[in-house]
């Protein structure tokens, strides 16, 4: 619901909740992801966080979008994983990552805003086998 998801936000923790018999004031941890993304998104959803926090005392961590994405698949396979996600500005946000210590996933590079042009050259210098993975992909099929 780009542009609208803030409306809806608040709203649906609550619904998810009172569905589950609770209130924000029994969440004793809020976890909400840090970006990359839209910036207004991130922000947007990070004050959400921040004020359920405020109100309900509650512990507060961020988490990378793209570790995220890529984590159970970098650790459940061989190989590196590319978690893509669409910027809206004919870029991608990209982060490689393979399997760590401890089902941990380590990075290959740094989280990359490319222009989708760039992506083959990424692509060309991380391991194989590779999976690509993330609504970066699916915003450009054609590309892959």
């Amino acid at each position: 619901m780009p542009g609208q998801a803030i409306g809806f936000l608040i709203p649906g923790v609550q619904a998810i909740l009172g569905g589950l018999g609770l209130a924000v004031r029994d969440v004793p941890c809020i976890a909400c992801v840090n970006g990359p993304g839209s910036f207004t998104g991130v922000r947007m959803s990070l004050a959400a966080a921040q004020g359920l926090a405020a109100g309900s005392g509650a512990l507060i961590a961020g988490i990378n979008h793209l570790e995220l994405l890529a984590h159970d698949a970098a650790t459940l396979a061989e190989g590196a994983v590319l978690a893509l996600t669409w910027s809206r500005r004919g870029q991608v946000y990209a982060q490689a990552y393979t399997a760590g210590q401890n089902d941990r996933v380590t990075a290959l590079c740094p989280p990359l805003a490319l222009r989708l042009d760039e992506l083959p050259e990424l692509i060309a210098t991380l391991p194989r086998p590779l999976r690509l993975l993330g609504g970066g992909v699916a915003a450009q099929p054609p590309i892959f």
